[in-house]
């Protein structure tokens, strides 16, 4: 390509951004955090909102509330527990966005003290649990020759951290699970993204400390962490991005953040 015909094709308009309107989009996680945020962002956009997690008040108010402000909108919701039997194979296969959202830790104890049941947990919520849902959309997408998969994951899964053992591997674990679904998808036209963000203020420190609010406060003291919406509003342009194009993986961190244990604290 010569001078004029790049500048010409960069002149050209870009190619339309992904409309998402009346396609079935399923949040796990979604009564609170970044999931929460994510619906929340992505109702103007009225597609068919699929929101699950474990807490029925909470989706329910969600799902209303999305639905007074964004009219004509459809919001269902599922409330479950991923890792229960047969949780999974209730909810529908035709769906054209998964967003695997749902996760967790628990405890920054190390190897040799901490309990096997948190570790246990942390693997069926973050790894198994997430596969199972995966394989039970992936079909449908193939059939239609469309999709769109996007999974949250974390930068515990590119650098490993002290008490962090089991979370990292799971971390790490999904986004292998991930890079090769990516491999295989992309000869039928499935898109896959994975989201992989530093701190972020959610209720993950309150679960990790097993609802102990100082310390989960003590993660954020000094530092200003990147917020939930932060993060829904890159997925939302990894979504609406057009469709020859894949955001195949992201990174996002708080600027006072430099890696997974490198933070920049002020004095409080």
């Amino acid at each position: 390509m010569d001078f004029l015909q790049e500048l010409d094709s960069a002149l050209r308009p870009q190619e339309p951004r992904c409309l998402l309107e009346g396609r079935n989009v399923l949040i796990t996680g979604a009564t609170a955090g970044i999931g929460l945020s994510l619906a929340c962002q992505l109702a103007p956009l009225k597609p068919t909102l699929f929101l699950v997690g474990r807490r029925s008040e909470r989706l329910d108010h969600l799902a209303k509330t999305l639905r007074e402000r964004t009219p004509g909108l459809s919001a269902k919701v599922f409330c479950l527990d991923l890792t229960a039997p047969g949780a999974i194979e209730s909810l529908p296969t035709d769906i054209d966005v998964l967003v695997n959202n749902a996760g967790l830790a628990l405890g920054k104890d190390p190897v040799q003290t901490a309990q096997w049941s948190d570790w246990q947990t942390m693997m069926d919520t973050n790894v198994t649990s997430l596969m199972r849902l995966t394989h039970h959309v992936v079909p449908h997408m193939v059939r239609q020759k469309s999709g769109h998969i996007v999974t949250l994951c974390s930068i515990a899964a590119h650098q490993a951290y002290a008490g962090g053992s089991v979370y990292c591997a799971s971390k790490a674990a999904v986004r292998m699970f991930h890079q090769a679904l990516r491999q295989e998808l992309c000869f039928h036209d499935v898109r896959l993204s994975l989201v992989s963000p530093g701190m972020v203020e959610t209720e993950f420190s309150l679960v990790r400390f097993k609802g102990d609010a100082q310390a989960a406060k003590n993660v954020y003291n000094g530092i200003e962490p990147l917020l939930p919406q932060d993060v829904a509003a890159e997925i939302v342009h990894i979504l609406r991005a057009p469709k020859h194009v894949n955001v195949d993986e992201v990174v996002i961190m708080p600027t006072c953040q430099g890696a997974a244990t490198v933070v920049s604290r002020k004095p409080v």
